[in-house]
């Protein structure tokens, strides 16, 4: 007896199918959407002053949350204290930043609140 190679796909079969082209779809939409949240964020901290900056940071102090669109603020956060000539090595470096403890500028340099 001769397989058909034919073989209509099953329903579980369509739709896992389906499914994983839906996914590489979201997988596109999230990165487009993850680049946007970011350009967006990097324009609301553009306009901030230093004062309103710090703020911005403090309020992430001690927040276990974690979401795409989290990361991208912050990750533009990053980049603003960078862009502003900042001394932030209290705090990070080029590549991570601390938020366990609240912080306050002093001149250009970004000290930990005691």
């Amino acid at each position: 007896m001769k397989k058909n190679r034919n073989k209509v796909k099953s329903g579980t079969e369509k739709t896992a199918a389906q499914n994983l082209n839906n996914s590489k779809v979201l997988k596109q939409e999230n990165g487009a959407s993850q680049r946007n949240f970011y350009e967006e964020f990097r324009t609301r901290f553009r306009d901030l002053s230093n004062k309103d900056l710090i703020q911005a940071f403090n309020r992430e102090v001690g927040n276990p949350g974690w979401t795409s669109a989290r990361a991208a603020y912050l990750a533009a956060l990053h980049r603003e204290f960078e862009d502003r000539g900042f001394n932030y090595s209290a705090i990070g470096n080029k590549t991570e930043l601390s938020f366990a403890k609240r912080v306050k500028l002093d001149g250009d340099k970004i000290v930990q609140v005691k």
